[in-house]
């Protein structure tokens, strides 16, 4: 019997072996054990829409709510994440989701000028909101609550803003469940519409 046993003894101390050099490998790669993800609550706000209404971040609960950042003298991905954002409404319609494109450029994108910018990609202005308000607390918003990079192109002059294409999928209670960068990747937005459908289908 005792071959045997030195046989189980022997296959447990190689097991245990590659676990420790695997364990090593990962500290070495930078990779890190799996955590768990505490839930991300999207902070208070009050911004001011397009209609000239107030809206703040309470008037959104209960509702499942796709977040974008965007502003209007952008030519390169803002006019693309609208256009996603255009058939989200389309693939959404029905339902009680709302979106909702947040202005990065505050002090050019005014009500007015988000008004006839919602207008080129038919924004149903109940089901669609664009928000403005002041830089800082916007900035703070996308950076601190959303965890999304934006700042001043400080290599050209004028008011070139670098932010983030991803939009952010929030639900019924405010809290973040997910972000998908959906310009390039059509599975992306795939993604997306089947995560907001699954958030849907929860109580609120």
């Amino acid at each position: 019997m005792r071959g045997p046993r030195l046989v189980v003894v022997a296959l447990l101390l190689a097991l245990a072996l590659v676990a420790a050099a695997g364990r090593w490998a990962s500290r070495r790669a930078g990779v890190q054990p799996a955590q768990p993800v505490a839930a991300i609550k999207v902070p208070p706000f009050a911004l001011i829409e397009r209609s000239g209404a107030r809206v703040t971040d309470q008037e959104l609960r209960g509702k499942p709510w796709i977040a974008g950042f965007v502003f209007t003298r952008c030519t390169t991905i803002c006019p693309r994440l609208a256009s996603v954002m255009a058939g989200l409404q389309e693939s959404l319609r029905g339902t009680d989701a709302r979106l909702v494109a947040i202005s990065v450029d505050p002090e050019h994108d005014t009500p007015a000028v988000l008004s006839d910018w919602a207008a080129r990609f038919q924004a149903d202005p109940v089901r669609w909101l664009f928000l403005t308000g002041e830089r800082a607390v916007i900035w703070s918003l996308a950076e601190q609550g959303f965890k999304l990079p934006v700042q001043k192109d400080a290599g050209q002059p004028g008011h070139l803003i670098l932010h983030s294409p991803k939009l952010v999928l929030v639900d019924r209670a405010g809290e973040v469940r997910g972000w998908f960068d959906p310009l390039d990747d059509p599975a992306q937005r795939e993604a997306l519409l089947e995560a907001t459908r699954h958030t849907l289908a929860e109580s609120p």
